[in-house]
């Protein structure tokens, strides 16, 4: 006799949970919010229009939480000649993200909660590679990303819209407490205008250089929400006793320059403590390119390293050495770009690719054509290493300090065709990004900080 012809005595509990699974179970759903109000609420930096310093803003926010996640920074962009008349610029292969070059978050007693150096960089890079291509043509256009070769900003400008968890504090799935927000500062560092842009080329003829830009009306959106009385209270007294606990991945960066021009052996420590690395990114640029408004700056290098190898310790990533021919072109880089995507979490699923191909990841950054106004194809190479030691969680990561420090090994070689003559040829830049833990504790009136 089968189950479904037992004569059985089903309890009322039983029957709920059989008519719930067999999606038969007509009921209203459970009321589980504690939300009495949520909307968008703007807050403005300190200044009504930006052309180069620090942007600054304080937090209003009162008594109500924050979900970071679905908050954004607003401002319209516009470029400038010398003689401070607007023109169309090339954002190249970044955003508008491109001004920011430094972010630093403090806490309303002075505690310094979060830093980003050269923020623009790493969030270019973070964004295409664990984004979909299909993002980057539709929510990320009014970032300011483009699918086209050049990217451009109008003559009059264009508002742009930036999340706010480009900020790895406010990277996080939690609602950020009012213990928190209230009087936090946030101050953005402008970027250099050639930097920022690279110059446009329409239909053949130059725009003009961009001499300088203006930021109007920068503005923060918080997506803001007022809970009922009762767990207010209840969050009040988690913090005044035990604190709150939040945790988010923070960006250290350091920069490795090349001696000189002809150097291909890289071998450098990341001097960071750190309880939990997770994961080391290393970009690299020639110094030529970098606020140079002829090539790409958030462009990196063709890839082109015969070597790369990190240790900590004993411990080895890989344990052997991937090792990469000339021409490190598709044809030979496969294994590299497969770290670099490891290194990302994207190795282990096909249902969230990322946006740089391997084409891209061994593209040039040659100048722009300035008879046809056609750039190279898009420039995102980058040597990564995973450092996460668990598989069921992107959390678990190793202990790192001056005694047992991260150390990069990279060998480049050389490839032909490349800016100007060969990788070899250029003085390098090495931006590194070593990624780590970083863990709040919040209380009523100070936060604990530690990594």
């Amino acid at each position: 006799m089968n189950n479904e012809q037992e004569n059985v005595s089903v309890g009322d509990s039983m029957s709920n949970a059989l008519l719930s699974v067999n999606k038969m179970l007509y009921k209203m759903p459970p009321a589980l919010g504690i939300c009495q109000r949520r909307n968008h609420r703007t807050d403005y930096f300190q200044r009504s229009s930006y052309t180069s310093g620090t942007m600054v803003l304080d937090c209003q926010l009162g008594s109500d939480f924050c979900d970071p996640r679905n908050s954004y920074i607003r401002f319209k962009l516009t470029a400038k000649d010398a003689g401070g008349v607007n023109i169309p610029a090339d954002l190249a292969s970044g955003s508008a993200v491109n001004v920011i070059n430094r972010i630093l978050v403090n806490t309303r007693t002075g505690k310094e909660l979060c830093r980003v150096e050269n923020a623009n960089l790493i969030t270019k890079f973070n964004q295409l590679y664990n984004c979909e291509e299909d993002w980057l043509r539709t929510v990320a256009s009014i970032q300011g990303y483009a699918d086209a070769t050049q990217n451009l900003t109008p003559t009059d400008g264009q508002v742009y819209v930036i999340p706010l968890s480009i900020i790895p504090c406010f990277d996080t799935d939690k609602l950020l407490p009012p213990q928190l927000m209230e009087g936090i500062r946030i101050e953005l560092f402008l970027e250099d205008t050639a930097t920022v842009f690279r110059e446009a080329i329409i239909s053949g003829v130059p725009q003009g250089v961009p001499a300088s830009y203006q930021i109007d009306n920068p503005e923060i959106h918080w997506d803001s929400f007022d809970i009922a009385d009762a767990y207010k209270r209840k969050i009040a007294q988690m913090a005044s006793s035990s604190g709150l606990s939040l945790v988010h991945k923070e960006w250290f960066h350091t920069i490795v320059a090349a001696g000189s021009s002809g150097q291909s052996d890289f071998n450098f420590d990341i001097k960071k403590a750190a309880s939990k690395a997770l994961k080391v990114c290393v970009i690299t640029r020639a110094n030529e390119q970098i606020n140079n408004t002829t090539y790409d700056s958030m462009g990196s290098l063709a890839y082109d390293y015969s070597r790369q190898q990190a240790h900590i310790g004993a411990d080895y990533f890989p344990q052997q050495p991937i090792v990469v021919n000339a021409p490190f072109d598709s044809t030979e880089n496969a294994e590299s770009y497969y770290n670099a995507m490891f290194a990302h979490n994207k190795t282990n699923q096909c249902w969230n690719p990322p946006s740089v191909s391997v084409a891209q990841y061994a593209s040039l950054n040659a100048p722009i054509d300035a008879d046809t106004g056609a750039p190279p194809s898009r420039e995102n190479s980058l040597v990564a290493f995973n450092l996460n030691k668990s598989h069921v969680s992107d959390l678990q990561g190793y202990v790192v300090n001056t005694s047992r420090a991260i150390l990069i090994d990279l060998k480049a070689g050389v490839r032909a065709g490349n800016f100007p003559v060969g990788n070899a040829d250029v003085q390098r830049r090495l931006d590194v990004y070593l990624c780590h833990l970083r863990a709040v504790k919040v209380y009523t009136s100070n936060c604990e900080i530690r990594d």
